[in-house]
């Protein structure tokens, strides 16, 4: 696989394919509440973590792929697994057994400012400009306007698992 060194500008389909991703990451926090109805956090964790294990390992045998790596390519594997998967995932689930799922999405809508902030301070090349900075608090308020602006009514609710949705944003933003 080969990857362009200058980025093309976005067409229609890179558009589309940005709005059918939000929807699938947006929808997922409603399926949880409707999980959690019969399976504890850690549970839902484990299953979701398993059947994506499960895919990815029948899609890269089809392809021809293995996994080959070493002592600290397996240590960057667990490190993204358990900051971009396991620990959000709970945190996410946790919360949300007390937590409206519009809430939840709007407090997870804190990932692309904790990503852009990690991002200045850990990569050469992905500094924090006003443009980027901009461009985030956009998609925030229009993360709210979708949602609803009266699903904040509920931010004085849980304290804790809000807190613990919140972790769960800056998680994926680490991984």
């Amino acid at each position: 696989m080969t990857f362009a060194t200058q980025p093309s500008r976005p067409d229609a389909t890179d558009y589309a394919l940005l709005c059918t991703l939000a929807a699938i990451w947006g929808g997922s926090f409603m399926l949880i509440k409707f999980a959690l109805i019969d399976f504890p956090p850690l549970t839902m964790t484990v299953l979701r973590l398993a059947i994506g294990a499960a895919f990815l390992f029948t899609v890269s045998r089809a392809m021809g792929e293995r996994l080959g790596a070493g002592a600290t390519g397996l240590t960057v594997i667990v490190l993204i697994g358990f900051f971009g998967n396991a620990l959000p995932f709970t945190l996410i689930s946790w919360g949300e057994q007390e937590v409206d799922a519009g809430l939840t999405a709007i407090l997870m809508g804190i990932m692309p400012m904790a990503t852009l902030i990690l991002a200045h301070f850990f990569s050469d090349n992905e500094k924090l400009t006003v443009r980027k900075l901009v461009g985030v608090m956009v998609g925030f308020a229009g993360l709210v306007v979708l949602t609803g602006p009266s699903v904040l009514r509920n931010i004085d609710g849980d304290g804790i698992r809000q807190l613990a949705i919140l972790t769960a944003a800056i998680s994926y933003g680490v991984g």
